[in-house]
């Protein structure tokens, strides 16, 4: 028994016999467990306990029997893939993720192995599983993963014809920061809302300063100190640049 928001609530006995199957798996007596899920009458609470056990097993490193127990979760088969795909790739193991993924055919986990792999330091094999499907609600995760991995051109794919103007000041930051400064004032420029624009701008200008109390205050209060603070990072024969770029975030933003 367990309490909800005051209200006493039961688990179902196959509910409990599914928990109490996990603990055993999770002592390493998978036979038990296995026994135990097997008593559980046919139907979801089974077929989630089998998809416990399969996470468990493969937890435990023998990924033959914990696709075979995904296999017998029925209807949730695809689910309890998914769990140790997830689990390979939390566990830095992206080559182990994708074998899965490619040999039993699991849905609505591309993205996420190919985060995988880019944690990893291996932009080339995410890229590979990009093109191999959609994106599943991942693109501005993808994107920023290959800005900080010095691979813009994949970003800017990655972000092609997405509503994603508020990822922009972002991206254009990261550009700023990898010192491709054209780059991020091409792609600041190519922004339609004026808002995300003129934070682009801002996120520009900023990436090349070191911290001042000015950033913290009003366009103007920025502009006249910016001068100094750019100088250690940008040089002077990019200061006024920087004071350039400011000058249109000023603009845009008092325009809106």
């Amino acid at each position: 028994m367990f309490t909800l928001t005051g209200v006493d609530v039961y688990p179902s006995q196959g509910e409990a016999l599914g928990r109490v199957a996990e603990a055993y798996a999770k002592l390493g007596n998978f036979e038990q467990g296995r026994q135990i899920v097997q008593s559980i009458e046919p139907g979801v609470e089974r077929e989630q306990a089998f998809q416990q056990l399969a996470l468990a097993q493969a937890e435990a490193g023998d990924l033959a029997s914990a696709v075979a127990l995904a296999q017998a979760s029925g209807s949730r088969r695809n689910t309890a893939l998914v769990e140790i795909v997830r689990y390979y790739v939390a566990n830095q193991q992206p080559d182990q993720a994708w074998t899965l993924v490619q040999a039993e055919q699991v849905q609505g986990i591309l993205s996420e192995v190919a985060l995988g792999f880019l944690a990893a330091g291996q932009p080339g094999q995410a890229w590979q599983i990009v093109q191999t499907g959609t994106l599943e609600g991942f693109a501005p995760d993808i994107a920023l993963a290959y800005v900080k991995a010095g691979q813009p051109d994949q970003a800017l794919q990655v972000l092609e014809g997405q509503p994603l103007d508020w990822l922009m000041p972002a991206i254009t930051g990261e550009f700023a920061q990898h010192r491709q400064l054209d780059l991020a004032l091409e792609v600041a420029q190519s922004i339609d809302d004026k808002t995300y624009q003129a934070q682009a701008l801002m996120a520009i200008a900023q990436s090349y300063s070191p911290p001042t109390p000015a950033q913290q205050g009003f366009f103007q209060r920025m502009i006249a100190n910016f001068a100094d603070s750019a100088r250690g990072v940008w040089g002077d024969s990019n200061r006024e640049k920087a004071i350039e770029v400011l000058d249109q975030a000023l603009e845009i933003t008092l325009s809106l």
